[in-house]
């Protein structure tokens, strides 16, 4: 069983406070990339998806800087309350910079629409 098995299993145990630490959970799965865990998080409210590090790092901004587009699309199209903050985190000379940007841009005026959108292009289960 690797890692992220072990974190599925985890996640089942009510008793497990699955933001303690100063990254959770959240964190690493959009550093690692890990669209399973990912979506597996944003479908249950006990995730604090806005929780900072120390330093003010959301796994939003985190999936921003280093420009995880597909990660954004998730968090997007999840219908959680997303911080708009990223928008304005990015450098020009980053990954996925004008993609990402014009995303966040249309999600601010049209959330609903994108929601919509994202969820049919990334096949997201209709509980998201």
């Amino acid at each position: 069983m690797n890692h992220w098995e072990n974190v599925k299993e985890l996640f089942k145990d009510p008793t497990i406070d699955i933001n303690e630490g100063d990254w959770t959970i959240f964190h690493w799965a959009c550093w690692n990339e890990n669209y399973e865990i990912v979506d597996l998080l944003l479908q249950d409210f006990r995730v604090n998806i806005q929780k900072p590090d120390k330093n003010g790092i959301t796994g939003s901004l985190i999936a921003r800087q280093f420009g995880f587009v597909k990660i954004i699309k998730r968090i997007l199209a999840s219908g959680r309350e997303v911080d708009l903050r990223i928008l304005n985190t990015s450098k020009k000379y980053q990954k996925n910079h004008e993609e990402i940007t014009n995303l966040l841009i249309f999600y601010q005026s049209q959330s609903e629409k994108i929601q919509f959108q994202l969820r049919e292009e990334l096949d997201l289960p209709s509980i998201f």
